[in-house]
């Protein structure tokens, strides 16, 4: 009896961890993608992601993108972004965007920055800071051009601007 009672048990138990792991693969775990060292294409319905000769690529469920190879580029509702050769990404959808790469071409809402050479955005919330050698930034306050070897600017939704330049 108590062996028959230590079996049903048992196969209860597996029933339930086999049941937890199917739930939980449903939830978000089996939507996350990864990839190592080859090209990524994703057609989604509400964004495409590319990205070439991928060292590491990682989407979930709940919009959080980290990728890593020679060239990304991501097409979504809100944010649209392209980077060039060696590329480093870590992108939230409506909170946080943080890049590095040779070239970077980030648009989201109502700020568009275009940098060569050096590039490295970060954006958060309503903040948005840009380095690299030459710099284009368009805002419904107006545009930014900076051509110069490591050049920075710092603009916020208030319309503030910092640039640095050198």
């Amino acid at each position: 009896m108590r062996e028959k009672l230590f079996k049903t048990a048992s196969i209860f138990a597996v029933g339930l961890l086999v049941i937890a792991a199917i739930g939980g693969l449903a939830v978000g775990t089996a939507s996350a993608d990864h990839f190592d060292d080859t090209n990524v294409d994703i057609d989604a319905p509400d964004k495409d992601f590319e990205v070439d000769d991928a060292d590491d690529f990682e989407y979930e469920e709940d919009d959080e993108l980290e990728a890593d190879g020679e060239d990304i580029e991501v097409d979504s509702d809100d944010t649209d972004f392209e980077l060039d050769d060696d590329a480093d990404v870590e992108y939230e959808e409506d909170e946080s965007f943080d890049a590095e790469s040779d070239d970077v071409d980030f648009e989201r809402d109502d700020v568009e920055v275009d940098i060569d050479d050096d590039a490295d955005v970060e954006y958060e919330d309503d903040e948005l800071e840009a380095e690299g050698d030459d710099i284009d930034l368009e805002t419904d306050d107006g545009d930014i051009e900076v051509d110069g070897e490591d050049a920075e600017i710092e603009y916020d939704d208030d319309g503030d601007v910092e640039i640095d330049i050198g």
